[in-house]
């Protein structure tokens, strides 16, 4: 994948079987991409055909998937782990433009345009991925008029979320978007009584568009109030009532 040759392994990633060599491991691999929205409401013996066009891969944290202007060879749906997308500027200073979670497609939009990869993909942890080459997923498309559907409303949501994500770099305060961004990662990976989110704190300012020393004294005067734990690596929300408070307009 690197340097936009196809069907090249990056360092740190690794193919597995065919999805289709074991039924234990084939239905795992069903439910996963039972929670992708790109296939909702797809029959599961649609969803067979589907998984068997992919391959499962491992990708080492902080292995790169893709890099921002290779060419388009596959598209993927997170199955454990965590993927950043970042845009890199002419300044060489990166901004992370989304996270892609378990049950989360990512690499598709570029299939969608026509285009070469407009970000980089690279995996915050050690992490599985389903991944279909580009020609398989167009066929996809082709072949089953659900997934089409359910692809161009996911294009849509997306931008619909960028243009309000916009908004909110441009009049928030970075204290409110922390305070929002922390509460609702956190929340997606399942950790309700105590939201808990596992990320470099680098990452959460590239995504927030600020600086580490920023989200260092932010996070220190929300601990000295009892609101969150923090760590280098992790923050844990003490007191979710709190931080909603904080997070609202």
């Amino acid at each position: 994948m690197a340097g936009g040759v196809v069907g090249r392994e990056s360092p740190g990633i690794r193919s597995l079987q065919s999805p289709r060599d074991t039924a234990g491991a084939e239905e795992t691999l069903l439910r996963a991409l039972r929670r992708c929205k790109l296939f909702t409401s797809v029959p599961t013996p649609q969803l067979r055909t589907i998984l068997a066009l992919g391959r499962e891969r491992r990708i080492a944290r902080q292995a790169t998937v893709f890099r921002q202007g290779d060419r388009v060879d596959r598209v993927y749906v997170v199955i454990q782990g965590k993927v950043k997308l970042l845009l890199t500027g002419s300044s060489g200073r990166a901004i992370i433009l989304a996270f892609a979670e378990p049950g989360e497609a990512f690499g598709y939009l570029a299939v969608m345009a026509g285009t070469t990869r407009a970000c980089t993909a690279q995996a915050i942890e050690d992490s599985r991925v389903l991944a279909w080459p580009a020609e398989a997923f167009e066929e996809i498309l082709k072949r089953y008029p659900a997934v089409a559907r359910n692809t161009l409303r996911r294009t849509a949501r997306q931008l619909q979320a960028d243009w309000g994500r916009l908004h909110e770099l441009a009049t928030e305060l970075v204290a409110r978007r922390l305070a929002r961004t922390v509460l609702h990662l956190a929340r997606a990976r399942g950790h309700h009584r105590a939201p808990t989110l596992v990320m470099m704190q680098q990452d959460l300012a590239d995504f927030l568009g600020t600086t580490p020393p920023t989200l260092s004294r932010i996070l220190g005067r929300w601990e000295a109030r009892g609101l969150v734990t923090a760590g280098r690596e992790r923050i844990v929300v003490t007191s979710p009532e709190g931080l909603a408070r904080i997070a609202q307009p």
